[in-house]
């Protein structure tokens, strides 16, 4: 697994655009949330952050949804589907 010290040293950011009660119940580990419906105002905040950012959700499609939101904003990001997996998804991205 991928915890918050090593995403730190690889410079990775993980946004779960989840509800904040849904967010609590659990979470990818140093994720940070900023719910899907609250995305388009924190885009200055997202682009300055100059980091990849990788995107999590539920099993639905909240994170291709903030995906797309976030590319027709020219911010770079990557969908890692569910929040469930996203330590599976960095282990495998890695060189």
């Amino acid at each position: 697994m991928i915890h918050a010290e090593k995403m730190k040293k690889i410079r990775l950011v993980i946004v779960d655009v989840r509800e904040p009660d849904e967010f609590a119940v659990g979470h990818a580990s140093g994720s940070i949330n900023i719910p899907l419906n609250r995305l388009r105002g924190r885009m200055e905040e997202l682009r300055r952050l100059n980091k990849p950012l990788i995107l999590c959700g539920d099993d639905d499609n909240g994170s291709a949804i903030a995906g797309a939101l976030l590319r027709s904003n020219e911010i770079s990001c990557i969908d890692a589907g569910s929040w469930k997996d996203v330590d599976l998804f960095l282990e495998a991205s890695k060189p």
